[in-house]
């Protein structure tokens, strides 16, 4: 049975709010982090820089959709980014949470274009637009509703 394609957009732009809140939320609690795993806000910002050099590979793991499958992109680009998260869940400390930094955005890197282009391949010319520009508003999303939410899950639970 085929997903209709408002189910299938509402669902990508739900999946990548999650990813750019995980992007977003380092910065308005990169204090609490570092005070977390216990090292200076220098060291996290390193991280951070650390984090931002991936992007020079996005253009190299772009292709994952194009080669394989946009579905096996996305679901590639979905796994990598939940084993960063489930490292440093399991091991709380400053090399687990630079994996995690470096993995869920090289998981963002892969998911991003799969989808778009899953997408493209499925949206008629004239709607295409309208349809990408509905799972952009992730990006705003994730800062209006997803760092909240993260702002309330880490004063309540640590």
């Amino acid at each position: 049975m085929k997903t209709p394609l408002r189910i299938q957009v509402l669902l990508f732009t739900t999946t990548r709010m999650v990813l750019n809140t995980m992007y977003r939320m380092v910065y308005p609690f990169l204090a609490v982090f570092a005070r977390g795993i216990g090292v200076d806000l220098t060291t996290i910002s390193l991280a951070l820089t650390l984090r931002s050099f991936t992007g020079v590979f996005s253009p190299f793991l772009a292709f994952i959709g194009d080669s394989r499958g946009r579905k096996v992109g996305m679901l590639s680009g979905l796994a990598v980014f939940i084993t960063g998260l489930i490292v440093v869940m399991i091991w709380p400390t400053f090399p687990a949470f630079l994996a995690a930094l470096i993995l869920s955005m090289l998981g963002k890197y892969i998911y991003d274009p799969s989808m778009q282009a899953y997408l493209g391949d499925r949206v008629a010319y004239q709607r295409r637009g309208r349809v990408l520009a509905i799972t952009e508003l992730s990006w705003s999303l994730s800062f209006l509703i997803g760092v909240p939410v993260m702002g309330f899950l880490i004063a309540r639970y640590g």
